[in-house]
């Protein structure tokens, strides 16, 4: 690695040198007017002299890598002229800023900024140097610019350490990229060096062999090398027929018939057994007069063994020993040309539902082990006949040839769930994942008209296996025409979805959310309609879940994002708006510097913005999911959870999270008129929040006995199609947000806000 540093250095120089002669000579002739010969010329003079030790160094790099000590000492000189450059330089431009007016300095700040960048190529692969000259370089840069301009200087400081921080990460990162490089050329030149003496080895065992034949096709002339290779001495071969050497087959077959004929031949591969051991010579022959034959042969055995080998490696998965998807798909075509009708063909489809998480968190050793015993597990299930596979990843196939009906193939999909269910024992540890698959054919059970081809047959078992996870984890389906219809429709409404987010389809939604101390509308839920030319307003349910499979929800919710904000702004009050977030969104590194400059760009307070997530986004990302939702908060916006009460570990998410309110989810609202136990959860959800400092909405408000309940109950807002329907931006009127009496009786009102008020003053409550 250090000699190739060395190499890098020597090439770079070439180039980098050039632009440094440029700028001394830039500098000398924008300063020599006004800066002193006594400082000037010593200055000049040191640069000139790091230079020319650089050239020289080069020159010198170019045929003296050989040596490692001598190596050792040129890296060291390296670094030492470099790092004396950075010096030159630095000190040259503070020296500079004494001197000269405007135009002069204006030429010291564009030629310090090229010396300060040419780090990326005239210190390439020497980062201790690179280091230091950025250092140096940027620090007489930054004082330089102090002594020109004194306090105005300070932004021109702060970039100068910007730069140079993005500079050291580079050079950094091209130090690694580098050494990866490296290593990997020392892994290509040791695989070259092992084959290399693998083949030398071939060679030496390789050596041909003569052989002569009489008329009768027996031997006669009896070289020490065939002799040698047959594992025969020289007396017992003399005398022998040629023939009686090999296996019997179509190899030799086709030998004694060349010989008969009296044809030449070369290169004909025949089998025979030496000492018990299987070998293979490769003969090739020519007649001569006098009806003798004489020929040539050699030991082809290990480079038959090799192609054996190669060959194996080309239709079986090396980890696992099953086929691969090259060998699956042949014997797939295999079979439906020979089947005699391809119903007979059924095809199962596999992937491990949690096989990523235990790769990321025990390593590939371990995860490599499950795979190999998933493939033992799912080996051991099929017949003589079947085939399984590992396509590649964690996915894996298996091929039958049967006649027996679906309910046959429902079964083995039983089987196949219940064996992956098993723990798996690993290294003293137990693992257990889940599956789904996709079983498909080529004929539906009750259509014997329709056929396909291997590639179809695939197409719908991995149709099938999206349904299958569609459905949860631990689950298969059976490929159909209504699996079919669905997957055709999502990929129109993919393409229609593309067009419509592009085009002027979408529609902005608000649902008032009524704050029930007040009875007055205190914010929005925005929902986006999909206003499509044929099949009229869509709701969401109808065209998400298709955007968050596509990656078309990045595009779709910045659209959202932003055409909110532009409405609110033209809108009077203080309410907010609530906007949902999927966990697509979450993840994008560009989501809050997007937010951040439309609050900027609409002059929106971010305090009347509010963003929901749902449980899925803290399951699935929590870590991620955190620090975006931190840094909204930072902005100024709210958080709300979704859905509260349908997830696993709710309780946990209140205490790790930073949430501003809780949306109780419509399946307990829906309920609190009939049921006390749904009355008591809500009850208990809304105490929960004012302990933590939090609000609670309560979603799906459907009548008026449910509102007042939800009063009782402590909840601070509410929304739902009894409070109002969600309504385009033109339908919403100032009168919304007056205080009404809707839902209250008995002074049930009067009772909560003084309830409430002696809460937050004895608790001190925080307000989002």
């Amino acid at each position: 690695m250090l000699r190739r540093r060395l190499e890098q250095f020597a090439q770079s120089s070439s180039l980098a040198l050039a632009p440094a002669i440029a700028s001394v000579l830039v500098l000398l002739a924008s300063f020599a007017a006004d800066a002193p010969l006594t400082l000037i010329a010593p200055w000049a003079a040191f640069a000139f002299l790091i230079i020319g030790l650089r050239l020289v160094l080069a020159a010198q790099l170019r045929v003296e890598l050989a040596d490692d000590r001598v190596s050792q000492l040129r890296w060291k000189q390296v670094n030492a002229v470099l790092m004396a450059g950075s010096v030159a330089w630095s000190s040259g431009f503070i020296f500079a800023a004494f001197f000269g007016d405007g135009l002069q300095h204006a030429v010291l700040g564009l030629v310090g900024a090229a010396i300060f960048n040419t780090v990326l190529l005239a210190h390439r692969n020497v980062p201790r140097a690179a280091q230091v000259h950025i250092v140096t370089v940027g620090g007489g840069l930054a004082l330089a610019a102090w002594i020109i301009a004194g306090h105005d200087a300070l932004a021109i400081i702060a970039l100068i350490v910007v730069y140079a921080l993005s500079l050291l990460i580079m050079i950094r990162v091209q130090d690694l990229a580098f050494r990866r490089a490296c290593e990997g050329e020392l892994l290509r030149r040791q695989s070259e060096d092992t084959v290399r003496v693998l083949l030398h080895e071939y060679e030496a065992q390789a050596s041909d062999f003569l052989w002569t034949l009489d008329d009768a096709g027996v031997l006669c002339e009896v070289s020490p090398r065939l002799a040698e290779v047959a594992g025969i001495d020289p007396q017992g071969l003399t005398g022998r027929r040629l023939l009686e050497l090999f296996d019997a087959g179509e190899s030799r077959d086709r030998l004694a018939d060349l010989l008969a004929d009296r044809a030449p031949f070369r290169d004909l591969v025949v089998s025979l057994s030496v000492a018990g051991e299987q070998r293979w010579w490769s003969l090739s022959a020519r007649p001569q007069s006098g009806a003798r034959i004489t020929g040539v042969g050699r030991d082809v055995t290990e480079a038959r063994m090799v192609e054996q080998q190669v060959q194996h490696m080309a239709h079986f998965d090396q980890l696992t020993g099953l086929a691969n998807r090259y060998c699956f798909d042949r014997e797939l075509r295999t079979a439906l040309a020979a089947a005699s009708s391809p119903r007979e063909v059924a095809l199962f489809y596999l992937d491990l539902d949690d096989f990523k998480a235990i790769n990321d968190t025990q390593g590939h050793g371990m995860g490599d082990a499950l795979l190999s015993q998933m493939g033992a597990r799912l080996a051991g299930e099929v017949r003589d006949g079947d085939l399984v596979a590992r396509l590649g990843g964690d996915e894996f196939a298996v091929l039958m040839r049967t006649s027996a009906g679906d309910g046959m193939l429902m079964e083995r999909a039983h089987r196949f769930l219940a064996v992956a269910r098993a723990p798996f024992r690993i290294d003293g540890q137990t693992f257990c994942v889940s599956t789904s698959i996709g079983i498909a054919r080529c004929q539906a059970e009750n259509d014997a008209s329709k056929v396909c081809d291997a590639a179809e047959l695939m197409r719908r078992a991995d149709l099938a296996l999206y349904a299958a996870k569609a459905k949860g984890r631990d689950e298969f389906a059976l490929f159909d025409e209504a699996i079919d219809r669905a997957a055709r429709k999502r990929r129109q409404i993919e393409t229609e979805l593309r067009q419509a987010i592009e085009g002027d389809q979408l529609r902005l939604y608000y649902q008032p959310i009524m704050d029930l101390d007040s009875s007055a509308i205190s914010a929005f839920e925005v929902l986006v309609r999909w206003n499509h030319p044929r099949r009229g307003l869509l709701t969401p349910d109808e065209f998400l879940p298709i955007a968050e499979d596509s990656g078309l929800i990045l595009p779709l919710g910045y659209w959202v994002i932003r055409n909110s904000l532009n409405e609110l702004r033209e809108w009077d009050g203080d309410f907010r708006i609530a906007i949902n977030l999927s966990v697509t969104q979450m993840r994008d590194a560009q989501l809050v510097p997007t937010i951040r400059e439309l609050l900027v760009t609409t002059g929106i307070a971010p305090e009347r913005v509010e963003f929901e997530i749902t449980e899925s986004v803290l399951i699935r990302d929590g870590d991620a999911g955190l620090g975006t939702m931190r840094r909204l908060r930072d902005l100024g916006a709210s958080m709300a959870l979704d859905d509260f009460g349908t997830g696993y570990s709710s309780l946990s998410y209140l205490r790790s999270y930073p949430f501003d309110r809780i949306k109780i989810d419509r399946n307990f609202v829906v309920d609190i008129t009939a049921s006390e136990e749904a009355r008591a959860i809500v009850g208990t959800i809304a105490q929960l929040a004012d302990a933590l400092g939090m609000y609670t909405i309560a979603e799906g408000v459907e009548n008026a006995e449910q509102l007042a309940l939800l009063r009782k109950l402590g909840c601070d807002e509410a929304q739902g199609f009894f409070i109002q329907k969600p309504m385009a931006g033109a339908e919403i009127d100032q009168h919304m947000f007056e205080a009404t009496d809707a839902g209250e009786d008995d002074g049930v009102l009067n009772y909560r806000r003084a309830l409430k008020a002696a809460i937050a003053r004895k608790k001190g409550r925080r307000h989002a």
